[in-house]
């Protein structure tokens, strides 16, 4: 079978780019199996300092056009639906809680730890803010819907829109949107400073993956569970982001290229990290979750470079 060699050279620059990513999270992995309460402070600096900044100095930094509000309605209606579809197929397969935390988890996507960092090495940094104001869709739903659905009824809307109003992110992005409206960008004399703590959030995002799967206890290799995810994570939402191209282009004209391209970088992130995190919490497959998110967050390597060489 020929390979097209430019294809194979998009992807190995792609790999060269990402892989130092991984080493981290391998720094990550030994470090949180030596100090198991590492992650504490690291999640509360990168969730309450670092993530503001870059969100905020990121989406200032667009031209603020009012077709890009729709980007996290996009993808918040994306989540719900890949999210619903695997809640449905999946308590035909399993009579026990299993569809619940993979509801969450296909829906989700590991956007903050994974997937900022991996934009932040392939995107310009005018495209950054973009990505950020997509990436608030997922959040929503992760802080909504899916953390009902692994919950399963076990807290109420109050408590929902009380979790939704502690994110820090979702502050940080009206002060980005409102800064972008205004025409007020960051000045000359912070980008390098900005630039800065865009390198710190890609060093401990890596790090906090690290730490999360440094949690494993047992792994789980079940052949009908991970086709069953898999399909859903990775061929599905792709799927999705690939239909909505098309008629984007076809029909609608809302966006470019570029825009185009961060949809379709978010439909093939791994697994969300959290997941982890959340099930451990709940009880909910545990085992389970953190064996999917493990084996996902490695088959990104080599499919996230290969989607988007083959996008172009």
């Amino acid at each position: 079978m020929n390979v097209n060699p430019a294809l194979l050279q998009i992807m190995q620059t792609m790999m060269i780019k990402i892989l130092p990513l991984y080493a981290v999270m391998g720094l990550g992995f030994i470090f949180g199996r030596a100090r198991p309460k590492a992650a504490e402070p690291l999640s509360f600096l990168q969730i309450y300092f670092i993530v503001p900044v870059v969100v905020v100095s990121s989406i200032a930094n667009v031209e603020f056009q009012a077709r890009y509000l729709l980007l996290p309605v996009l993808t918040f209606s994306g989540c719900c639906l890949v999210g619903l579809v695997t809640l449905v197929v999946g308590r035909r397969l399993w009579k026990d809680n299993t569809p619940n935390i993979f509801a969450y988890a296909c829906g989700c996507a590991n956007t903050g730890y994974y997937g900022i960092p991996v934009a932040l090495i392939i995107f310009p940094p005018e495209i950054l803010g973009l990505f950020m104001m997509a990436v608030i869709g997922y959040t929503l739903f992760e802080s909504s819907l899916g953390y009902y659905w692994i919950a399963r009824g076990h807290f109420t809307i109050s408590d929902s829109l009380r979790k939704l109003s502690r994110l820090p992110i979702l502050y940080a992005f009206a002060v980005g949107l409102g800064f972008s409206v205004l025409g007020w960008h960051v000045p000359d004399m912070a980008k390098d400073i900005a630039r800065d703590f865009r390198g710190c959030y890609v060093v401990i995002g890596a790090l906090m993956i690290g730490l999360g799967l440094s949690r494993l206890e047992h792994l789980k290799f079940e052949g009908k569970l991970i086709t069953f995810v898999f399909s859903f994570k990775f061929l599905l939402w792709p799927l999705l982001a690939l239909g909505f191209v098309v008629a984007d282009n076809a029909a609608l004209h809302l966006f470019n290229a570029e825009i185009h391209k961060i949809l379709l970088l978010l439909a093939i992130m791994p697994l969300p990290a959290n997941s982890i995190a959340f099930a451990l919490q709940l009880n909910v497959q545990p085992d389970r979750a953190s064996t999917l998110v493990f084996l996902s967050t490695v088959f990104a390597l080599f499919y996230v470079p290969f989607i988007m060489a083959l996008w172009g």
